[in-house]
Order: structure tokens, then sequence, then C-alpha cells
């Protein structure tokens, strides 16, 4: 069977939209906001595909040999280093990355301790192997040969005090220093001043994911909206992305008129096609079923963790066609779904 119709039968009803939300996504991008953290957690959405350098959509900055403890107590291990950044779609936002490989046969090395500089004030920082975990620290495990890349996260939740020093999400991305110490012999360190994030090593869109999931309005049209909901299936071969739009509006005689639709989509995918249907007859907390009507077609795109842009044809029920820009109801995001960094949000609001 071809993948497309593969994926229609998967499609549950539009009108099933408790079931669909019962598969809200897992994904990592999808974590509630940290205050330590210095990165738009939306960011990690944003993996740089698309973006075409020699390095990979990387700002590279150390690509060097260095030595570790060997665990075992024998002469220190010869241990790979590279430090790096990705962009994310904000502006002045970016994730910065440890990269380790030992390469000495029958030893083991520990992830370094990890600290930013604020002037003589060391910040600790995790090592951890994905965004948005904000328990999860790899700090002291024990490597053997291998590749290993870690994000450089700011402290875990439950360990931070009011009071505690955290990095800005400007002073990550600008010039700072990163100082990497051995968690076997303190007295081992290296320390590696990186400059400020090329803001032209950015991903071109920003993705589908479950951060955008929410309801929607467009400037004007009182009274109405759109409800959006990123959902993924676990199946044999792996995750499938879906989303689930439903747009409350009004006819062209000012009856209230309910369109649905949903479809699957590729990761990092920026846009998804649409099949809109009618849905009617249905019944007031009851189980019966409403009539959908397929009615027309809509393409929804991402422009950014707050703008998404339907361009729709409902030419078949008398509404015509055109393009809306879709925007959050709220100032700030979808609790537990924020893109942007707390110091962003605050900014908008003039704080």
């Amino acid at each position: 069977m071809a993948a497309s119709e593969n994926h229609m039968n998967k499609l549950l009803p539009l009108f099933a939209v408790g079931a669909l939300m019962t598969f809200q996504a897992e994904a990592r991008d999808n974590f509630v906001t940290s205050p330590t953290a210095p990165y738009p957690p939306g960011c990690t959405s944003s993996n740089n595909t698309g973006v075409i350098t020699p390095t990979g959509g990387r700002q590279v900055y150390n690509d060097s040999n260095i030595t570790l403890r060997d665990a075992g107590g024998g002469s220190d291990a010869n241990v790979n280093l590279q430090v790096f950044r990705r962009g994310c779609i904000d502006e002045d936002r970016s994730l910065m990355y440890v990269r380790l490989e030992p390469f000495d046969f029958m030893r083991e090395v520990a992830v370094p301790r990890a600290f930013l500089l604020r002037g003589d004030t060391r910040i600790p920082m995790r090592l951890t192997p994905e965004a948005n975990t904000f328990e999860v620290d790899f700090t002291g495990f024990l490597l053997q040969p291998g590749v290993y890349e870690f994000l450089v996260d700011g402290a875990a939740e439950s360990r931070f005090r009011p009071g505690d020093p955290v990095v800005t999400p400007q002073e990550y991305t600008g010039p700072i220093t990163l100082v990497l110490q051995d968690a076997l012999d303190p007295s081992n360190e290296y320390t590696l001043p990186l400059p400020a994030w090329l803001e032209t090593i950015r991903p071109p869109r920003y993705p589908l994911n479950g951060r955008l999931s929410g309801p929607w309005v467009s400037a004007g049209a009182e009274r109405q909206g759109f409800v959006i909901s990123f959902n993924e299936f676990l199946a044999e071969d792996g995750v499938e992305q879906q989303v689930f739009f439903s747009w409350y509006t009004f006819d062209a005689d000012g009856e209230p008129l309910w369109l649905a639709s949903s479809n699957f989509y590729d990761f990092n995918a920026s846009q998804v096609e649409l099949p809109l249907s009618l849905l009617t007859g249905g019944e007031f907390l009851g189980d019966q079923a409403p009539t959908e009507t397929p009615v027309g077609s809509a393409l929804m795109r991402t422009e950014g963790c707050n703008e998404i842009t339907l361009t729709y044809d409902l030419e078949a029920i008398g509404l015509g066609s055109g393009s809306l820009t879709l925007e959050r109801s709220f100032a700030l995001e979808t609790a537990g779904y924020a893109c942007r960094d707390v110091q962003a949000r605050l900014d908008d609001l003039g704080r």
C-alpha cells in the first residue's frame, strides 16, 4: 500500500477531538519552560535543516584534542573536543553544544563539569543529551570510546534557588567564556572564549511542532477563531506527526460554521495541506456522529513562534479564497508550550 494511502487509513474522524487529544505529543520540544534555560524552548524544533554551510549549519569554535583523567587509574586519555552553536529561528538566539569523542582503547573518561563566566563568577551549567530536559545532568557519567554530543544547559530546576546566577539568553548567544573542568581531576580544565553567534546561520523557517498547539485568531474576525493541535502516533516504523485543525466561523448568511481537518506531516516540515470538511447534524452531548462534507482546502504554514499563514479555498460554499495571518489569542504562549525564553516574553510586556 502506498504511504499516502496508509496515512489516509490512519486518519481519525474529524469530530474525534477527544481521541486526538489523548495522543498529545511527547517530543522533546514540547516540554514546559524552565526559567534557567538560556535558549528558547521551541529552538529545539529548528535543526538547521536547509542551512548549507561548510560546517553543516554549525558555528564551530573549537575542534582539538584534550586529555581527561582515565577512570581506571591509567594515564590520561585522549579526547577530541568540539564546541559549536546551532541557530534558532528567533533573532539573537542559539543552542550551545559540546561534542566529546574519547578514542583511547579500553579507557573511560567522565563527562566534564561546565561553567560559563560572568566576569570572575563561574555559573554552573549542565551537559545534557537533549534540550528541555530540566533535571537531566550527565556531568560525571563515564564514557567509553565513541562520539557523544551534549547541550550546554542551565541549572536543574530543582536545584535552582532565588538569587542564584542565571545565564541570560543574550549572554549565552553573545561573546562568553566556557570552562570545562575534568570531573575526575578538578585541576585539569580548559577555558574556551566564544565569540558571538553568527546571525547569518539560522534555520530558514520555524517548523510545525507541538509548541504551536492551542487557540489562534485572525485580526478583525470577531468571536471566531481556530484550535490547532499537534499530535504524535507511535507506529511500528517510528513516530508519525499529525495536526488537527478546527475553524469556528460563520457562513455567508451569518450562521455558525464549523470546518475541520487532520493530516500527517513530515518532521521539520514548515507547512501542511489541510482538506477542509464542513461538520453538520451532530447531537448535543450525544453519540450521533455529525456529517462530514468536503468543502475546500487550506495550506497552513508557520512564520514563527507566534504567527501562522493560512491560505484557503472555500469557493464550493460561496466563501471565496484568500490568505489569513493567524496570531495567538493571548499575549503569551499557551501554558506548557512556550516557544520563546522567559526574558523575550517579558520584553513583550515591557518588563
